[in-house]
């Protein structure tokens, strides 16, 4: 009796007990990307792209977004009462302060600091403003082989104002 019991228990596991259930993020995204990232979950679009290559038109109510790739990905139109023009432009030619951009620049610095002065090898997640990170990196770096990432050189970081001798370290990874 008590053999089986330990045999069922040693044959359950986690995955026994938690249900997995895709939830879509809540995240601080602008409604374009909302709209775009709603219609790619749906599968309304056949190849998922970045939302530059967005054209919009208006049509009467609705705007229609075309993907500029030149790829056949299907057009959509969206009610404009969904869109907020002022989201838009900040979205396209994004303004953060200058606080809110020192804040964040000072974070990228404080953590590139502490990953060049630690021996971990876990990657490092820096929280950025999507303004903040479009207004500083905007047609910078090259698109990696992953989709949605970016790998940004040395000379991609003239906005951020860092030292010369960033990489530099004493023992005491000063």
């Amino acid at each position: 009796m008590v053999v089986r019991f330990y045999k069922k228990l040693n044959n359950l596991s986690t995955a026994d007990f938690i249900a997995y259930k895709a939830t879509p993020r809540r995240g601080k995204l602008y409604e374009i990307e909302r709209v775009v990232a709603k219609k790619m979950r749906k599968g309304k679009t056949a190849v998922v792209q970045s939302v530059d290559m967005l054209v919009q038109y208006h049509i009467g109510n609705f705007r229609l977004y075309i993907w500029s790739s030149g790829q056949d990905t299907t057009p959509f139109l969206e009610p404009e009462c969904n869109l907020n023009l002022l989201a838009l432009r900040a979205y396209m030619d994004p303004s953060p302060s200058s606080e809110i951009v020192s804040r964040s620049v000072d974070a990228l610095h404080n953590a590139i600091l502490d990953n060049l002065g630690s021996r971990s090898t876990l990657p490092t997640v820096i929280i950025f403003q999507h303004d903040v990170f479009h207004f500083l990196f905007k047609n910078m770096g090259t698109a990696s082989e992953n989709k949605n990432h970016t790998l940004l050189e040395k000379e991609d970081f003239v906005r951020c104002a860092f030292p010369e001798r960033l990489g530099y370290f004493n023992r005491q990874a000063r």
